[in-house]
């Protein structure tokens, strides 16, 4: 639950970027090419892609940690991240909206 969450609020943060910009249709084929990533655990990357992967673009929690909860059950260290992580994600892409929500002119003003 808390991986669709978080590929939701990236969606949402990414999508946001059209109240600025018109042409968005190659992030949206971006993003679904960098979610491909998601399917491999983060062990296989180096030390920093693996924290950039895990951390600052959360994509091991889409699709690892609910992979390694069937296969193993979930430890509480993963649970607390998960969790904080969804938080934290999803409350700045609903911030973000809001913003261009907020300074959002149409084209016509």
């Amino acid at each position: 639950f808390c991986g669709l969450i978080i590929l939701y609020a990236l969606q949402l943060l990414l999508m946001t970027l059209s109240f600025w910009f018109v042409r968005l249709e190659n992030l949206s084929a971006l993003v679904d090419t960098v979610v491909f990533v998601a399917r491999y655990p983060p062990d296989i990357f180096g030390v920093y892609l693996r924290l950039f992967v895990t951390y600052f673009l959360p994509l091991a929690f889409v699709a690892y940690v609910p992979t390694l909860a069937l296969k193993t059950g979930v430890s509480g260290y993963w649970l607390l991240a998960s969790l904080g992580t969804t938080t934290v994600f999803l409350a700045a892409s609903s911030l973000f909206w809001r913003y261009a929500t907020r300074v959002y002119t149409s084209a016509s003003s």
